[in-house]
């Protein structure tokens, strides 16, 4: 019995440090861009997006508002005022990066 008692604590530490991760791992884990380095996008913003599909500069600066204000209500996190600059302020980041 006492070699069953390690393994779920073992299994909890991974989750926890998981639920930690800062937002760079949020790009790193979905090998796209690091949209929080956009004005109003923090974590919560960033993982919405990647849950629908947005996870480059690229992505982003093709989208519309309409567009980015469904992938967010999909995901229950409320809009950002800033919003409608995401579009063009991906665009800059495209082309500082090309």
């Amino acid at each position: 019995m006492a070699a069953a008692e390690p393994e779920p604590v073992a299994a909890a530490e991974p989750a926890a440090v998981a639920a930690a991760a800062p937002a760079s791992a949020v790009a790193t884990a979905t090998k796209g861009d690091n949209l929080t380095k956009i004005a109003g996008i923090g974590p919560k913003m960033a993982t919405a997006l990647a849950a629908a599909g947005i996870t480059t500069y690229r992505q982003l600066a093709d989208s519309d508002e309409t567009a980015l204000r469904a992938a967010l209500a999909g995901a229950g996190v409320r809009a950002a005022p800033s919003i409608a600059t995401w579009p063009e302020r991906a665009k800059q980041l495209v082309d500082a990066t090309a």
